[in-house]
């Protein structure tokens, strides 16, 4: 089980943005969860213990500042949470306003290691970590297209009846590996992306696919 204790929350929609700044991180020795949405982000301010965020400005256009909307989000789920905000229009105007709005500091990118280090105020140590740690949130897309996400045939068993055999089956949405245990996460963050119709859509697909597997006649019980 992953040690979710102080957690490392990065925020980009950029995936070279979030790998180069994963390889900088891990040296943390803590969990560091890589989110390519403010959603996904959300999810993980939901359920695991966070000691520091750091997100980017903008996700949707060149005058879209979500990541300064979100700063909020963060210190409402987690008001001892450190919020670094990082952009590569490294403007005194842009830092004043995401200070302004509760950010804790601001970086301009690019930026290395030893900024990341003074930035967060927390040492780094190379000896000994686990790329384990790096603990990437799929996309939606990933999700509902992937092989991750699978439906798990439970048999429903009458006790009244004599025999053991099914009365019916429930088929469960499951994912492989997920970000966080269990799987409410999935319709959590489908909910928050506005997209809960895609997600129960790909679940019936692997709940028919599932279901071509089970004995002739069977009843199927999908929820959705």
């Amino acid at each position: 089980m992953r040690n979710e204790a102080s957690a490392l929350v990065v925020v980009d929609d950029d995936p070279l943005i979030l790998e180069s700044v994963a390889v900088l991180l891990s040296g943390a020795q803590r969990p560091v969860y890589l989110c390519n949405d403010i959603e996904s982000a959300t999810v993980i301010l939901g359920h695991v213990p966070v000691a520091a965020v750091i997100a980017d400005v903008q996700f949707s256009g060149r005058f879209s500042f979500e990541g300064l909307t979100f700063v909020r989000t963060i210190k409402e789920a987690q008001p001892d949470c450190r919020v670094i905000t990082m952009s590569g229009y490294g403007s005194e105007i842009l830092r004043d306003e995401a200070i302004s709005r509760g950010a804790d500091d601001f970086i301009a990118k690019p930026f290395g290691l030893n900024d990341l280090e003074a930035t967060l105020g927390i040492p780094f140590c190379f000896d000994g970590v686990e790329e384990a740690q790096i603990i990437r949130f799929p996309s939606l897309v990933e999700i509902t297209n992937g092989p991750a996400l699978f439906a798990h045939v439970q048999p429903i068993v009458d006790l009244r009846a004599s025999g053991s055999a099914p009365f019916a089956y429930e088929a469960l949405a499951r994912y492989t590996d997920g970000p966080l245990p269990g799987n409410g996460w999935l319709f959590e963050y489908a909910r928050l992306r506005g997209c809960s119709f895609e997600l129960n859509a790909a679940c019936i697909r692997r709940a028919i696919i599932a279901a071509a597997a089970l004995p002739p006649n069977s009843r199927v019980f999908i929820n959705v």
